[in-house]
């Protein structure tokens, strides 16, 4: 009875594995499995420079987060490989339905070759109803998830961008693409309270920007740099004149 029990739950971590291995190849273009090899380097090099203490507090973060899912799970029946897959297919699914933020040629991101994602609302077919689905991929990005921006970024940006840009939930996008070595570097404005960005992002919070935590984000991003936004601005166009100059990146 003891070996059928353990074969039965050899078979189950099988599947479970397979289903969640789908859905992470996909939305990260099929460079998930290479990431905890470039999260490997990462430390090494974050050794070497210094900014080990930005690897450890992610990880230790990603280690509150991932209890915060199994509670939800948990409150909603399910287990947390499955919350997942439900996110995941989610944020599939608000890709076709309303759009994806994820900007190849946009002007206000000039100071990033044009190219960035963008943060709730921003969707470009149904921008209102792209919330609920912005709430889902925020979900996944908390725990170092890929969602479908940044499919869509590797897919049409490809691999190794030299420098792309974020504001707000788009941070979160590309965040998850510095650390794993899939852009060179990013330019980040509103990084959401409790993120951490990686050490190749350069980073802008509003000092009364809510969704940062006001001054408070820089708990999280030592690296970054408070800007005067008055209070509860939080747009991208109030981040405009703290940019660097064309040319200056």
């Amino acid at each position: 009875m003891g070996a059928f029990s353990q074969g039965g739950d050899w078979q189950e971590a099988a599947w479970r594995g397979g289903i969640t291995g789908g859905f992470t190849g996909y939305l990260s273009a099929g460079t998930y499995y290479d990431n905890p090899i470039n999260t490997a380097k990462d430390v090494g090099s974050d050794l070497a420079a210094g900014n080990l203490a930005n690897t450890a507090g992610h990880l230790g973060m990603q280690q509150i987060y991932g209890k915060l899912q199994q509670k939800m799970a948990d409150g909603v029946g399910l287990n947390s490989d499955e919350l997942n897959w439900l996110l995941m297919a989610g944020s599939i699914a608000g890709n076709e339905v309303a759009g994806d933020r994820f900007h190849l040629k946009d002007e206000e991101f000039d100071h990033t070759a044009m190219t960035g994602t963008t943060g709730f609302f921003s969707r470009e077919d149904m921008p209102v109803i792209g919330g609920f689905f912005d709430l889902n991929d925020s979900a996944l990005g908390y725990q170092d998830l890929p969602d479908a921006t940044v499919r869509e970024q590797l897919m049409r940006g490809g691999i190794g961008l030299p420098i792309a840009g974020g504001h707000s939930l788009g941070t979160i996008t590309q965040s998850y693409l510095a650390r794993h070595g899939l852009v060179e570097s990013a330019y980040l404005e509103s990084v959401p309270f409790g993120i951490m960005a990686p050490p190749n992002t350069e980073v802008r919070l509003g000092q009364g920007d809510i969704i940062n935590g006001f001054g408070a984000g820089k708990l999280f991003n030592w690296h970054g740099e408070i800007v005067p936004t008055e209070l509860f601005q939080h747009s991208r166009e109030f981040y405009k004149p703290f940019r660097p100059k064309v040319g200056e990146q």
